[in-house]
This record gives structure tokens, sequence and C-alpha cells, in this order.
């Protein structure tokens, strides 16, 4: 069961990539035929009450950004904060804090064995890298992935 959620998930993240990956210059998808420009329209013409097809919408939704990706706020140049005390918390909320911290990326693994954090909410954190109240000071750049949680499932206890 859980290698078939695992190739589920992957597959679909390679799907989502691999649209983001194929859109043209101009934002539409790779491949996609070119407008049909209308016949032109003389001056005597006038406005008529059907839409005509320029008016459509486009039929391609438009890709709505993710909840995270929106309340992510964008990485700051330079850092000086005070690293927090994550211990008890989800590994979700704690990622989501870092990056509101101003470093998008950080790391976690499973105090318990070698299980892959695949929901990050169903995680609790146990231990942190760099310890709380661990002054965080210089760029940005050079905290990301430096940063680790160690980790538990929910229903678990801290080792």
């Amino acid at each position: 069961m859980r290698v078939a959620l695992r190739v589920v998930l992957y597959v679909t993240a390679i799907a989502v990539l691999a649209a983001c990956v194929s859109k043209g210059k101009d934002g539409t998808a790779a491949g996609s035929p070119e407008p049909v420009a209308s016949a032109a329209a003389s001056p005597s013409d006038e406005p008529s009450a059907e839409p005509s097809p320029s008016d459509a919408a486009d039929p391609t939704p438009s890709p709505t950004p993710s909840p995270r990706a929106t309340s992510a706020a964008p990485a700051k140049d330079t850092l000086d904060f005070a690293m927090p005390d994550f211990k008890g918390s989800v590994l979700q909320d704690a990622q989501d804090a870092v990056q509101e911290l101003g470093i998008f990326y950080s790391t976690s693994h499973d105090l318990r064995g070698s299980r892959n954090q695949l929901i990050d909410s169903n995680w609790r954190v146990c231990t942190q890298s760099p310890r709380a109240g661990t002054r965080v000071r210089g760029k940005a750049a050079d905290y990301e992935g430096k940063i680790d949680f160690g980790v538990v499932k929910l229903t678990e206890s801290c080792p």
C-alpha cells in the first residue's frame, strides 16, 4: 500500500512539473494552436450582443498558486533572529515559520528509522539544529538547507 501511494505521489509530481516546464514564452502550453485571426471588421460594423470567439474565456485555466507558495515570505538577503523553539510543533508549521524568517529550504529526518516525510503535517518535531535561542545572522543563502528537524509521526512519542 505504501509503495503504491509513493508511486502515485511521484507520478503526480512529475506530471505537474512537466506541465509547468512545457509552458511557452507567452504562458500558453507548448504545442497549443495559435489563435485564429477573425475576419477584419469594417468601420460600419456595429457591436453585437453575442460575444465573439476572441471574447470567450481562455479554456486553459491558469495555475492557482498553492497556499504554501503564497504564505511563504520571500527570502530575505540578510538574517538576524534567535532560532525559535520548534520542539513539539508539527513539522509543516515549523517549516512555514522558518520560511517566514527568510530561509526557504530546511531539512528533516526520521528519528525512529529511515522513513520519508511525504506529508509534513503528519510529523512532530522532537529535535532541531540549530538549537532554540541560537542567533542566526548573515546571508540567507548561507543557511539554506542547514536547518534540520528530527521528527517522529504524530502518533509516536519522541525518543
